[in-house]
């Protein structure tokens, strides 16, 4: 029950970002013209799937159009896993990835000096706080 709810407060998140209305239908491919979509930069695809279901935008029709003939192409998920030995391949399926709490007083922001004092950001390494 709770991971069904999980499921659609994603849902909903996901397709709030997409800028144009558009719903998560299961196991079907929902693709709209959405020129201001958060799912991705200005001019690209966006497609997001959760739970066999699949939403996509577009930046305009013609790419919507060559989108949904590309997908309509694409073997479904039940289709790949009969068909492929992925199972046999991998083992069995790894557990999800648990995160990890570290108590306070191991746990800082990278660009801070263990004084208390500012570093300077090292344009090489990505802040990690």
């Amino acid at each position: 029950m709770a991971d069904d709810l999980l499921l659609q407060r994603a849902r909903r998140l996901w397709a709030g970002l997409a800028g144009a209305p558009v719903v998560f239908r299961d196991a079907a491919v929902e693709v709209v013209v959405s020129p201001q979509s958060s799912l991705c930069p200005p001019g690209w695809v966006g497609i997001v799937a959760l739970g066999g279901a699949v939403i996509v935008t577009a930046p305009d029709g013609d790419a919507a159009e060559t989108v949904r003939r590309a997908l309509a192409d694409l073997p479904t998920m039940a289709e790949l896993h009969d068909t492929l030995p992925a199972d046999e391949t991998l083992g069995r399926r790894p557990r999800p990835t648990a995160t990890r709490r570290f108590p306070p007083r191991r746990h800082r922001r990278a660009r801070d000096d263990p004084r208390g004092q500012r570093r300077p950001q090292d344009p090489d390494r990505p802040c990690t706080g």
